[in-house]
């Protein structure tokens, strides 16, 4: 997961790169400052910060459990300039939790269900096969 963007203003151009390639070891690169953030959580770091100059920058990350971008937003001195997706509990954090759940059953259900189908299958001697009579 990447991002490459550049804030312009009225008097300045704020680049700003992000790498969440690292799972738990994140970069970003806020106007050739270098923030490398690491979570103690072993997941993405949500929140970075920086000063340029007179402004205060954050960057607000959502990773999705699929390892997906899920949000970006870059905020200046308070004010939202950038935003991408949807922030984690946008809408609720029961939504965000049921949204979770799904996800964590639909990883679990899926590859048992796809087990026990290829099983029935191989006991039954194949798909689609029938057995010849005098050989």
């Amino acid at each position: 997961m990447k991002r490459g963007i550049e804030i312009h203003s009225a008097d300045k151009v704020i680049p700003i790169r992000y790498s969440g390639r690292g799972i738990g070891t994140e970069k970003l690169v806020i106007a050739d400052q270098e923030i490398v953030a690491h979570s103690p959580y072993g997941w993405f770091v949500p929140h970075f910060e920086a000063q340029v100059g007179d402004d205060r920058v954050v960057v607000r990350v959502g990773v999705w459990p699929w390892l997906a971008l899920r949000s970006f937003l870059i905020d200046i001195n308070g004010e939202t300039v950038y935003a991408e997706g949807r922030p984690l509990y946008a809408v609720s954090r029961s939504a965000e939790l049921r949204e979770l759940i799904a996800f964590l059953v639909l990883l679990i259900v899926a590859p048992l269900l796809l087990f026990l189908f290829v099983e029935q299958i191989r006991k039954s001697g194949g798909a689609g096969t029938k057995k010849k009579a005098g050989r």
